[in-house]
């Protein structure tokens, strides 16, 4: 959108903002002008459009006709002036092939007998014998001396016939000979006895009167125009070689000396030069014109017509100007009825406004509305409904009014016993933990006794050949370890709960790190058929923080990475990276495995949960593992994010910062 259309719709929003800030009345009279004005707009536009369309298409067929019947027209003058020069060549034929004596008389007599306005000459010319006989105006009742070689081949009228034998038309031309005028020679041959060529007969038709006959070419467009000839319609006439025969404008025309300008400079003129009818557009200044031509047949000559376009809409212009003059004054009277009704129902709203004014500052009485809530339409129903939510209004004001007297002193009571609550809830949850932490100490050392003790009988057993106990001693060691490490991760917890757990920060050689765990893992790999990768780049480097909290995380997202695949790829990538000004080190973990679905990802943190019920029966576990692990990170100043896909493996990423801060940090929250 361009800048301009943004001004213009920035301009027009503020104007509505503003429209907006006046009352109903001034509203409703813009709303209804606007209105009654774009309906008008519109309607007057599709008339005007309509209106053109019809007009133009009537224009075009009176155009069109008048242009043809004036080239019909043009062509019967011709065929008219044609008899004459027809009856001498007849008459000569009929004589012989010899020139006939009487041939004078009957020219003479032809002349006195055409009117001068119809032809200016009238003549025979010989082939074999030197004898031209012609009578023109100019001379008459002489004859008319020849001053010229006739049959010399550049002479129009006299080679024409001799090589169409036909009826010719010459080009127009301006003759200082016969009759210093311009004029056109309609000629035909004369042929004797053995169709031998005996000469030339022809009529001389002076163009002034072609010119009168082209000048009272117009259309009528209008039934209610005077059908004389409008100045602003121009007809002229092109001969065969697009020369301006008669036009208004003299000088465009033949004369003496001169051709007549051609048809292609004028405007239109190559289109109308290129068909012998039709009708074109085109642009005069600021004026849109309409141009239509025909072709006379029997001279091959072109009659065109120019009409401007205003003159052809005109009525429609009228029509449209008189339309908005009335619907200008209907919209003035629709404007004067929407105030008036506007400001029926305007003055109960204004009063209804300032009731609802008074209400806010607590002095409204129902009298204020008694007369206008006696009314019977639907500004009496407002206001009855106004003066109902009134007394309802100052109902519930009174009961706020009662309620907050006692509100301080039920807020400090609930206050007081919601901190009890919490103390209370806070001491037994230590006393729970405390509990956890004692009871899992007290555990550990008998369960470490019990595994101790069922590995010396395996050894006893084994040495005494009695091999049919190990399978049940192997069983009591494998249920000892297993209680013995739930033992250990309700100890951790325990302590995370009660704020025990303490950061115990070292150097620790990553690589080194990894490489001990990549060991230990081993077995554990080996017993579902997994195969472990390590990724890790050669200047890795140390970072200080707690080695003992990042092992053990690491031993359990590997340790169920190996659980949760069977004959699969685990994979350990370590890498480093900067998140604002501080590094980290990164270890993403990816399987192969199960995977996981969206909903088990979401509690996948929480303590004693695992992914869903048939998870824990076929593989085990406690569900503390990942909790106690993101604990430890996030203890670190790092996190755990999981990625998982059913049926396509999981990822877990560990991120501890490359120097955990110190002092150390403890956590007292198990909350994921």
């Amino acid at each position: 959108m361009s800048k301009s259309h943004e001004t213009i719709f920035s301009k027009a929003g503020i104007f509505m903002r503003s429209l907006l800030r006046f009352g109903i009345a001034r509203q409703l009279q813009f709303f209804v002008a606007l209105a009654a004005i774009a309906t008008l707009g519109i309607t007057t536009w599709t008339n005007y459009r309509l209106g053109r369309a019809e007009l133009l298409k009537v224009a075009n067929a009176r155009a069109i006709t008048e242009v043809t019947d004036s080239a019909r027209q043009l062509d019967d003058l011709f065929s008219r002036i044609a008899m004459l020069p027809r009856s001498i060549a007849t008459l000569q034929e009929a004589y012989g092939n010899t020139p006939d004596p009487g041939m004078t008389n009957f020219l003479r007599e032809l002349m006195t007998r055409t009117p001068p306005e119809d032809v200016y000459g009238l003549y025979i010319a010989y082939e074999n014998v030197d004898s031209f006989l012609a009578f023109h105006r100019r001379f008459w009742p002489n004859l008319t001396p020849l001053e010229y070689d006739y049959r010399a081949p550049g002479q129009e009228w006299y080679q024409g016939p001799k090589n169409s034998r036909g009826l010719f038309f010459t080009e127009p031309y301006f003759d200082e000979g016969a009759g210093n005028t311009s004029m056109v020679s309609l000629t035909v041959p004369v042929i004797g006895n053995n169709q031998e060529f005996l000469g030339v007969a022809g009529a001389d038709l002076s163009l002034e009167q072609i010119r009168r006959m082209v000048s009272q070419i117009h259309i009528r467009l209008h039934e209610d125009k005077a059908s004389e000839k409008n100045d602003d319609q121009i007809a002229y006439l092109v001969s065969r070689s697009g020369r301006i025969i008669a036009h208004p404008e003299p000088t465009l025309m033949l004369r003496k000396d001169f051709p007549g300008v051609d048809l292609s400079t004028l405007p239109a003129g190559n289109e109308i030069a290129s068909q012998p009818g039709g009708t074109a557009t085109f642009t005069t200044g600021n004026r849109a014109m309409r141009v239509y031509w025909a072709t006379a047949p029997l001279a091959g000559w072109k009659l065109v017509l120019i009409v401007p376009e205003a003159l052809i809409f005109e009525p429609v212009v009228q029509m449209a100007s008189q339309t908005l003059q009335i619907g200008m004054g209907g919209v003035l009277l629709a404007v004067i009825l929407a105030t008036l009704i506007a400001k029926r129902f305007s003055g109960p709203v204004l009063r209804l406004r300032a009731a609802s004014s008074a209400l806010r500052e607590g002095e409204f009485e129902n009298l204020q509305l008694a007369d206008l809530a006696r009314r019977k339409d639907e500004l009496g129903d407002l206001a009855r409904t106004f003066e109902t939510m009134a007394e309802r209004i100052r109902d519930r004001e009174q009961k706020l009014a009662e309620w907050n007297v006692n509100l301080e002193s039920t807020v400090a009571q609930r206050t007081s016993e919601l901190a009890d609550a919490v103390k209370l809830a806070e001491s037994a949850n230590r006393t729970k933990s405390a509990f956890l932490a004692n009871m899992s100490h007290e555990l550990r050392t008998p369960m470490n006794a019990i595994i101790g003790y069922s590995e010396m009988l395996a050894e006893e057993a084994e040495e005494l050949g009695q091999e049919g106990f190990l399978p049940d001693l192997k069983k009591i060691q494998s249920a000892g370890r297993h209680l013995l490490e739930l033992i250990n991760d309700v100890l951790d917890l325990s302590k995370i709960e009660s704020g025990k757990m303490t950061i115990y920060c070292e150097n620790i050689e990553i690589a080194t790190m990894v490489r001990d765990i990549e060991s230990t893992m081993q077995p554990a790999m080996q017993k579902n058929g997994n195969t472990l990768t390590v990724e890790i780049p050669d200047d890795i480097g140390s970072m200080q923080s707690d080695l003992t909290k990042i092992r053990q995380t690491l031993f359990n997202i590997l340790g169920n990475a190996a659980k949760f695949t069977q004959a699969g790829q685990i994979k350990l990538t370590v890498g480093a990276n900067t998140k604002g000004r501080r590094q980290f080190i990164t270890f993403a973990i990816s399987d192969t495995g199960i995977g996981m679905k969206p909903n088990q990802l979401e509690r996948l943190f929480k303590p004693f949960t695992q992914a869903d019920e048939s998870t824990t029966r076929k593989y085990g576990g406690t569900g503390l593992g990942l909790a106690i692990s993101r604990r430890f990170c996030r203890m670190l100043g790092g996190d755990i994010e999981a990625q998982s896909k059913p049926r396509k493996g999981s990822t877990f990423t560990v991120t501890i910062p490359r120097k955990t801060k110190k002092p150390p940090r403890t956590v007292t929250s198990i909350e994921p």
